[in-house]
């Protein structure tokens, strides 16, 4: 029996699987997916250098793994 939402999620995934396609097709043409290292360290600077964790849960010295909690004890 013909369902008109099935035809709709097929279309829907349809077009989103094309659109996915063409954006990496575009990425790739305009050398966006080129020299991805660099642009991975764009974000850090001399306050906040690579590897070197800044930041922290409150309570826990930068760097640090907070010690697990096991909520099942009671």
């Amino acid at each position: 029996m013909y369902n008109p939402t099935y035809t709709f999620i097929a279309v829907a995934i349809g077009a989103a699987v094309v659109f996915a396609l063409f954006a990496f097709y575009y990425a790739a043409r305009t050398g966006q997916l080129q020299n991805l290292e660099e642009g991975s360290k764009v974000i850090f600077d001399e306050k906040e250098p690579v590897g070197q964790p800044t930041d922290a849960f409150p309570g826990a010295q930068p760097g640090t793994v907070p010690a697990k909690s096991d909520s099942t004890k009671s």
